[in-house]
């Protein structure tokens, strides 16, 4: 009789902590996805609801991907912010949605602690605002620089943006709903270039033209001297990451690399006399071009 009692209380406690479920303290938010059911040319609304919130909420949201892992680190996002308590709460979806494409969206919330994501509901979307570029910074560089391309309704995913200088395809580094940040590649051959962004099925152009600038010698410390004679290069637009200097065709061993200067050896083999001195910071036929007299 006692162990029918036993197991009887067992099923009690089990039952019990299973219906009971949602006021068990926890450590996180607990989060829930809605629907989408608003859905039109202009974009999409989004709703969710944070139903469990023991711990102060850090930011909260939705992000939406064409790839069904939807995460904060792979997806567009509208963030609200801090939250106090549960609640419903809602947001359009106004930019990165393409016509006729099936997106996945999530709720989400960040405590001090955890992300934490609702379910995943997929839709199609029936298209949104589309990229512009207003301008680009800064409108010269080198190679190896960053280049910011400014405008509106960029996507967060690198991927659904494709950037091209002259048209040549370049990498995405950063950026946000209004910045694109690209790293000018060292094999990039031309002075001048359009700069584009094409999503959506839409294009954009920078009213401004880039410029892709050769580097400047300011100084060269010392002037003369003998074979492994350490010299100081200084100017500007002297790639931090990328620079070769030959001396008279000669590569010289390279010490460090600096924004606004370069230090090399002296290269062994070298006439008497004046030489030339070539900084190149990238392919193609942009260089510059000094003198050092070798004793």
């Amino acid at each position: 009789m006692k162990k029918i009692f036993f197991a009887t209380l067992l099923v009690v406690c089990f039952t019990s902590s299973c219906t009971n479920d949602d006021v068990i303290p926890r450590p996180y938010p607990r989060v829930n996805t809605i629907k989408v059911e608003s859905i039109d040319p202009n974009g999409a609304l989004f709703s969710g609801e944070i139903f469990y919130a023991d711990v102060a909420v850090r930011d909260h949201g939705f992000l939406w991907s064409p790839y069904s892992n939807v995460v904060l680190a792979n997806a567009d996002k509208v963030s609200l912010g801090s939250k106090d308590g549960a609640g419903r709460f809602e947001a359009a979806a106004d930019w990165g949605l393409e016509n006729g494409k099936t997106y996945y969206m999530r709720a989400y919330a960040v405590s001090d602690k955890h992300e934490v994501y609702g379910d995943i509901e997929s839709f199609v979307a029936k298209g949104s605002a589309v990229p512009v570029i207003t301008g680009i910074s800064p409108e010269k560089a080198t190679w190896g620089d960053t280049l910011d391309i400014i405008g509106e309704n960029f996507s967060l995913l690198a991927v659904t943006n494709q950037v091209t200088l002259h048209n040549t395809p370049v990498e995405i580094v950063g950026g946000d709903k209004e910045t694109l940040r690209i790293k000018i590649p060292y094999y990039f051959a031309f002075e001048f270039s359009d700069v584009t962004i094409a999503a959506q099925g839409q294009m954009s152009t920078s009213p401004k033209q880039f410029q892709l600038h050769s580097p400047d010698i300011q100084s060269i410390s010392p002037a003369s001297g003998s074979t492994g004679t350490v010299i100081t290069i200084t100017g500007t637009y002297l790639s931090s990451s990328y620079a070769k200097v030959y001396f008279n065709g000669v590569e010289a061993p390279l010490f460090d690399l600096k924004p606004n200067a370069v230090i090399v050896k002296v290269p062994a083999g070298l006439p008497l006399g004046s030489v030339q001195v070539k900084v190149v910071t990238g392919d193609g036929n942009l260089f510059v071009t000094t003198t050092f007299t070798v004793l």
